[in-house]
């Protein structure tokens, strides 16, 4: 989390998010899912930003 300059009031959202993705690595998105009771399009769409634009993609992203 060191390369992107990341607000302190995301910081905890952010680690959260990062542990998901850690859990799908290892078990898939659908346990990681039902771990975490999250949906399977919201793990994916994470899994996702997060390959695209690394930690920054985790950022939330509410309307302004």
């Amino acid at each position: 989390m060191a390369d992107v300059s990341i607000p302190p009031r995301y910081r905890a959202r952010v680690k959260q998010r990062l542990k998901v993705l850690a859990y799908v690595e290892k078990y898939g998105i659908r346990p990681a899912a039902r771990h975490f009771a999250l949906s399977r399009i919201t793990v994916r769409a994470w899994r996702d930003r997060y390959r695209a634009s690394g930690v920054a993609g985790l950022l939330p992203r509410y309307p302004r």
